[in-house]
């Protein structure tokens, strides 16, 4: 049987969301009916030679079409020549609609625009943040029906941030952001390990996870948690992450002296017994579409403090508590859950009977990658 061959657009170095959710794809989807290749603009991938081990093509392209549309066009149109059934573009804002519209001029069946995010992903500061919103909602403007075959969304804020009102509701499919949820069920061997490992035993160690740049507003975290080791003194914050904004985050830390009470972990293939370990997660990122680290944390039975600005569909459980990005708000929370001291349990159960289990997932996105295809 012939494989549809789909080209993933595009996935990088840092592994973050949207690559995350694409290798994850690629991980669990049906490898006998579907070939995936992969489009990246770094020079070279950590993880590259696994993939090609695997089958798949890594195509690197040298240069972002604002940098030098004529050489992006060549190269990126090069790829195309290889005879792709599909091209799943994963996004998180509008900066130009080239790749859409070489592959639809190459002949591509089927082009998936899929929505990751309600902002604009890894900028580095709010000048350059407003600066591409401002691009974003210009070429959103523009945008007509028949860019695309397809239009998915990780969340309806998601879609609405992408698409706003020039993609009928109907054409618009969420796709939820499914993990395997047996990899973030609590266990508490794993707990008391892992704090043993960390020197951790008897602190409350408070959670965080994702890369280290604007969106993730890891500033306002360090204060949040400055104020909390006034009235919690055995608190401890464990970040796992890296990013743009490291050595500023790390900066931060040392000026307000608490070196001694956070810890700054690099990624990490146990990240379900680092969430074991955790009694508490905060997430005050200026914005998400719709993060899977959310999902991860409830799969462990964590309790979540996140900023109003995430979508209130990743409430999946009673776990997630949505604050506005007030400091005091943030620090009451914590001590009135720090009090609590409930019983912990992992919710794996609660999610798969919500969809959000990967397998489940798989299945549907299989069914849309054949439909109009074979």
């Amino acid at each position: 049987m012939k494989k549809i061959r789909v080209l993933q657009f595009t996935i990088a170095e840092t592994k973050g969301g949207r690559t995350l959710y694409t290798l994850n794809n690629w991980k669990y989807i049906n490898k006998e009916k579907f070939q995936f290749d992969f489009i990246t603009f770094n020079k070279e991938l950590d993880f590259e030679q696994q993939l090609l081990k695997e089958g798949c093509q890594v195509w690197h392209i040298s240069c972002y079409p604002e940098d030098n549309r004529e050489q992006f066009i060549k190269e990126f149109d090069a790829v195309l020549e290889h005879g792709y059934d599909i091209i799943h573009i994963n996004t998180s804002y509008w900066r130009d609609t080239i790749v859409e519209e070489r592959a639809k001029a190459k002949g591509i069946r089927k082009i998936i625009i899929h929505a990751h995010n309600m902002g604009t992903g890894t900028i580095q500061s709010e000048d350059k943040d407003n600066e591409m919103r401002k691009r974003h909602f210009e070429v959103r403007e523009r945008l007509t029906e028949d860019l695309a075959t397809d239009y998915w969304a990780c969340s309806s804020e998601a879609a609405e941030w992408l698409y706003g009102d020039k993609i009928s509701k109907n054409r618009i499919v969420l796709m939820k952001t499914a993990i395997d949820i047996n990899n973030f069920d609590y266990d508490s061997i794993d707990r008391d390990k892992t704090r043993k490992d960390l020197g951790l035993e008897k602190r409350f160690v408070i959670g965080n996870v994702g890369k280290i740049v604007y969106q993730k507003n890891h500033e306002f975290l360090i204060h949040v948690f400055y104020e909390i080791r006034k009235t919690i003194p055995n608190a401890f914050l464990l970040i796992r992450g890296e990013g743009a904004l490291k050595e500023c985050i790390e900066k931060q830390i040392k000026e307000l002296h608490l070196e001694d009470d956070v810890k700054i972990m690099g990624r990490t293939n146990s990240l379900g017994k680092i969430f074991s370990a955790m009694d508490l997660f905060l997430m005050p990122s200026r914005y998400e579409g719709f993060p899977a680290v959310l999902v991860e944390a409830q799969a462990s039975g964590l309790p979540c403090i996140v900023s109003d600005s995430i979508s209130k569909e990743t409430r999946i459980t009673s776990l997630v508590s949505y604050k506005p990005l007030i400091l005091d708000k943030w620090v009451k929370e914590t001590e009135e859950i720090y009090g609590q001291r409930r019983e912990r349990k992992g919710m794996s159960f609660e999610l798969k009977i919500a969809g959000y289990d990967i397998w489940n997932q798989i299945q549907k996105i299989e069914n849309a990658y054949m439909e109009n295809v074979k």
